[in-house]
């Protein structure tokens, strides 16, 4: 899984990088509002790499894909409401 989304991430950030550099919209502010994100990514990382062996594979992608149609769900119902 994280293989493919890491995928997923970097076509999605450099796409949308390009597009809010085209419109003017990305400078010193966001690249610093980004370097804030970063403790939380090494975090994140550090852990997958530990816990990594000890997650069952067969719990880990139903529950991945649970959260992420729950999550797809609540965005469609607060844009319809």
């Amino acid at each position: 899984i994280r293989g493919t989304l890491a995928a997923f991430f970097v076509v999605g950030v450099v796409m949308s990088i390009g597009a809010l550099a085209a419109v003017g919209r990305f400078g010193v502010q966001e690249v610093w509002l980004g370097g804030l994100l970063l403790p939380g990514t090494v975090l994140g990382y550090w852990l997958s790499h530990h816990t990594t062996g000890r997650l069952d594979e067969r719990h880990i992608r139903p529950a991945v894909l649970v959260v992420s149609a729950g999550a797809a769900v609540a965005v469609i119902l607060r844009e319809l409401l």
